[in-house]
């Protein structure tokens, strides 16, 4: 099926690729180690004890303890930070959990291979790299938009940051070992700087993260503004648009209209969900473009 498509990928990306490897993990339980027996926090939780008395010796559903969390800690504040920093750590910690996991014959990365051609945008709300390795492991050339990769090869926009992005040692230097024990917030480097893997496991000097359940506060830092001035330039091109595990609930939803609004008036809209949110049709019509709902466990075309 010919034309150029962009790709808009949320945490069910990640949910059905663990469901295909039949893992026990869950993406969307950091607070509970992802469900792990063998992921640890011991490392950097007891430099964090709002993290520990406020989320983790706490019952109930992650997202909804961390939106608590969100609203009773100013933003700039140590305890928030300390929140960044530990969803940076936590989905690190996850990222090599799942690291010899089997790609070969999931379905998004043989689909991905077989469209590599007309891939012209990629955009993830997700912290993990799931989409970066299946890209790199296709040998499709790719770049995050805003970082200090090289611009080659399709744009993979990241507006909710990265467990791999940092501020520059340029703009600010801090040891690692104090990292925890001050706050940094919304400092503007122009761009963010891709850490090593062997860097993964230390506290950032920012931790460039948008927690669930909250707006995008970053939205006006030149890294992020970049990816959505790239989105712009790029948009009138794109034939089709697929939304793979994304909802549309309140706090995405600006960004998502973003992308969604952009679009050619003759782009068609794929959706991964049979019965998606009503508020996006509402929107689609609204917008004039064609859309079309599939089940999870279908593609959009082959």
């Amino acid at each position: 099926m010919g034309g150029k498509f962009a790709l808009l990928i949320g945490n069910g990306f990640t949910i059905d690729f663990l469901k295909y490897n039949n893992s026990i993990l869950s993406s969307s339980l950091p607070l509970r180690k992802f469900g792990s027996s063998n992921i640890e926090y011991s490392d950097f939780l007891n430099s964090m004890p709002s993290i520990d008395k406020d989320l983790i010796q706490k019952t109930g559903n992650d997202f909804d303890l961390i939106k608590i969390f969100s609203e009773k800690y100013k933003i700039d504040s140590i305890e928030f930070n300390h929140l960044r920093q530990f969803l940076s750590l936590a989905y690190s910690k996850l990222h090599f959990s799942i690291s010899d996991y089997e790609y070969d014959n999931w379905k998004w990365n043989n689909w991905l291979h077989k469209n590599r051609h007309n891939l012209l945008c990629s955009i993830s709300l997700n912290y993990d790299l799931l989409l970066e390795t299946t890209l790199s492991n296709l040998n499709i050339k790719h770049f995050r938009v805003g970082t200090d990769e090289l611009a080659q090869g399709s744009m993979l926009l990241k507006p909710h940051g990265s467990i791999d992005f940092d501020m520059p040692n340029h703009a600010i230097s801090m040891p690692k070992e104090m990292r925890l024990s001050g706050t940094t917030f919304l400092n503007d480097a122009q761009y963010v700087h891709v850490l090593n893997h062997d860097e993964l496991l230390y506290p950032r000097i920012e931790a460039d993260i948008i927690p669930p359940t909250m707006y995008n506060f970053q939205k006006k830092l030149s890294w992020v503004e970049n990816q959505f001035k790239a989105y712009q330039y790029i948009s009138t091109k794109i034939d089709k648009f697929v939304l793979i595990g994304v909802s549309y609930w309140s706090v995405d939803r600006p960004e998502i209209d973003f992308f969604l609004e952009h679009l050619p008036k003759n782009a068609t809209v794929y959706i991964g969900n049979k019965d998606p949110s009503p508020d996006l049709i509402k929107k689609l019509f609204q917008l004039h473009l064609k859309h079309y709902t599939f089940d999870f466990h279908e593609l959009p075309w082959d």
